[in-house]
Parts: C-alpha cells; structure tokens; sequence
C-alpha cells in the first residue's frame, strides 16, 4: 500500500512537473510585438540624398539663411512628434556656427534608414583641406513627406 501511495505522489509531481514546462512553452511561443514597418523605395533614398545635398551646397555658398530653413527639430523622447521648423534662437545659432566654421567641401558618407523618425545620414564635411568633422542628419518622414533635422543628442538623438 506504501509503494503505491508513493508511486501515486511520484505520478502526481511528474504530471504537474510536465504541465509547468508545456506552460512555458506555450508563453515563450507568444509572437513578440512587432512595431509598424517603414516601406521605402529607391525614390525616399534619392529624396533625402537631395535634401542633404540641397541643403549642404546652400551652406558651402554662404547663403545660410535658406539652408538654416531647410532644417526641422523634432524631440526623439516624443514619438509620433510633428517635426517643427527651427525657431529663430536655434537658426540664429546655426548661422553663426556656419559662419565661424564655414564648409570647404563635403561628401555623404553614409545613408540609414530604420524608421520613419529614426533615420540617419553621416556626412564628413571639411573646413580646410585636412580640418574635417562628421555630420549626422536625422531624415524624418511625417504624411509622406520626407523633412531633414540635425541629430542632437541634448534632444535624445543617439547613433544608429
């Protein structure tokens, strides 16, 4: 009578045993949540090349003020966030920065794409032949339309 009383408890720690691993099984099989996908074509590479050339080529030529208002701010810690023009503060600040440290030449270095706010274009840009920095664009698609921001990382930018 003890030997099957024991092999009854035995039985019974095996089942629940087995039962706790299939529930395991069961929530790690749950599909991980996936975020929405960005579709993007050969048109979105070529618009944002051109937006960074555009407004690359109107600061190498001095004409600060149009490039300054090509550029948008957006916060990252704020998802979904309209992307806003610079406000004067800011453009001002750009412009004297173009002015103290203007561009000898540059070229695109490398062009990512993740998501609709959470892009990036690196460029190096030259102030003298060997004076030389990156650059890093943020490419921000909102409605459809594709709006060029600067990373900054007081704003929560981080490299991709």
């Amino acid at each position: 009578m003890k030997t099957i009383k024991s092999l009854s408890i035995l039985l019974y720690v095996l089942v629940l045993m087995t039962a706790c691993k299939q529930e395991k099984k069961r929530v790690g099989s749950i599909a991980p949540k996936t975020s929405s996908i960005m579709v993007l074509s050969q048109r979105d590479t070529t618009t944002v090349t051109e937006l960074v050339n555009r407004f690359m080529t109107l600061a190498q030529n001095k004409e600060y003020a149009e490039a300054v208002a090509m550029l948008y701010k957006m916060d990252a810690k704020i998802p979904n966030q309209a992307p806003e023009p610079l406000d004067n503060e800011d453009m001002q600040h750009i412009k004297t920065l173009f002015e103290l440290f203007p561009i000898y030449r540059y070229k695109i270095d490398n062009i990512q794409f993740k998501e609709a706010e959470d892009n990036e274009v690196r460029c190096t840009v030259y102030f003298t032949e060997t004076r030389k920095t990156n650059w890093y664009f943020k490419p921000v698609r909102y409605l459809g339309n594709w709006k060029l921001c600067m990373k900054d990382s007081g704003m929560g930018d981080k490299a991709i």
